[in-house]
């Protein structure tokens, strides 16, 4: 199982921040587990927004799951059906 690459998860993660920033929001890194999951937790206005499960398909994940290691990248409080995930996935494409 390869080790999650944490700096460049790290510069990422900057990356994210600096976008929902715009946004007088933020994200924050909650946990990297030995199996390559992810856990975020948004804060600031991304706290309440009820955006966040297309914040996390169309920005999160597109930004980190091709980090070295990654293998699953879950928000804390977000909850999405897989039919939504599955939707959300092609936003970007």
């Amino acid at each position: 199982m390869p080790v999650v690459d944490k700096a460049e998860l790290e510069r990422r993660m900057t990356v994210v921040q600096n976008l929902l920033n715009w946004h007088l929001g933020s994200i924050e890194l909650a946990s990297v587990s030995a199996d390559g999951t992810v856990k975020v937790r948004f804060t600031g206005a991304c706290a309440g927004c009820p955006l966040k499960p297309v914040t996390l398909s169309a920005t999160v994940r597109r930004l980190l799951s091709d980090v070295e290691g990654v293998t699953r990248i879950e928000a804390i409080g977000v909850n999405i059906s897989p039919e939504a995930e599955l939707s959300l996935a092609g936003l970007g494409d």
